[in-house]
């Protein structure tokens, strides 16, 4: 019986093909009683395939995570503005002798927490679902360690809570409840390009690297990306976190914070009158 070492090069941006490559060889080679092990060189550390694959697998896993936070992060913001204009209870929150900031980052602290106390519980259910995969998930965590956590995690708190500030200050501009919640997509879709980008095949680029949203998916993939690309990553969106919670502060302090509804009609009409 043969044994049979397949080494690949790879960058961040050809994971795919380069895990994919020992695989093929396994499958060209089953019948020919030949054993292929392969490795990969990846970011100067020599990656055996199985501990490659379980990095890869737990960071889109982390990606996906975002999403199931993010997105019931965007609507509770949403709901929450729609209802206090519904209800008309901002002008009473507005005239309480508290900070604007203090105001904004109550609100957005409480959908963060709310949202994923909601994902731990739907995440809760996928593991259970797949708890078979147990040896991959340690070979992870190994890979990843505190630090490719905590840099996860960074990236994470900050993308939601950017991701409520954004859609609480669509709802200040909507009338209702319901369109306040329909604004609110707006705010959360363009995750879906994070999502995405792992598949695709992610740039070794600083400049993607810091981009609103994609940042996400480095971070996730922390042990592949590296410190020069992950810590970045994370540090870009709770750059990008702080700046959506001072715009929604700075909203609250305008008068668009009480007339937001007609203060959006008036812009469309000039728009429509432009046109």
């Amino acid at each position: 019986r043969l044994e049979l070492e397949a080494y690949v090069r790879a960058s961040l941006g050809e994971i795919v093909r380069g895990m994919a490559l020992p695989a093929a060889l396994a499958r060209g080679l089953g019948d020919a009683n030949v054993t292929v092990r392969g490795f990969v060189l990846l970011g100067g550390r020599l990656w055996g395939l199985e501990e490659l694959g379980a990095v890869f697998n737990t960071g889109l896993w982390l990606t996906y995570a975002a999403a199931v936070v993010a997105f019931p992060a965007a609507a509770i913001a949403a709901a929450v503005a729609g209802a206090e204009r519904e209800e008309r209870m901002l002008e009473t929150l507005l005239s309480l002798p508290v900070s604007r900031r203090s105001i904004a980052a109550a609100k957005v602290i409480s959908v963060v927490v709310v949202a994923s106390l909601v994902a731990l519980s739907a995440l809760a259910g996928m593991y259970v679902m797949v708890w078979s995969a147990g040896r991959e998930v340690a070979l992870a965590l190994e890979a990843y360690g505190a630090w490719g956590l905590a840099v996860y995690g960074a990236a994470l708190v900050s993308t939601v809570a950017m991701v409520s500030a954004l859609s609480t200050i669509l709802g200040l501009f909507a009338s209702s409840h319901r369109g306040a919640q329909a604004l609110s997509g707006a705010a959360a879709l363009p995750l879906l390009a994070a999502l995405a980008a792992p598949m695709a095949g992610l740039p070794e680029s600083p400049a993607a690297a810091v981009a609103p949203y994609l940042g996400l998916a480095y971070a996730a993939l922390a042990p592949l990306a590296g410190p020069g690309l992950a810590a970045p990553a994370a540090a870009a969106q709770a750059c990008y976190a702080a700046l959506a919670l001072a715009a929604l502060a700075r909203l609250l302090e305008s008068e668009v914070a009480v007339t937001g509804p007609e203060t959006l009609k008036q812009l469309l009409a000039r728009l429509r009158r432009r046109g």
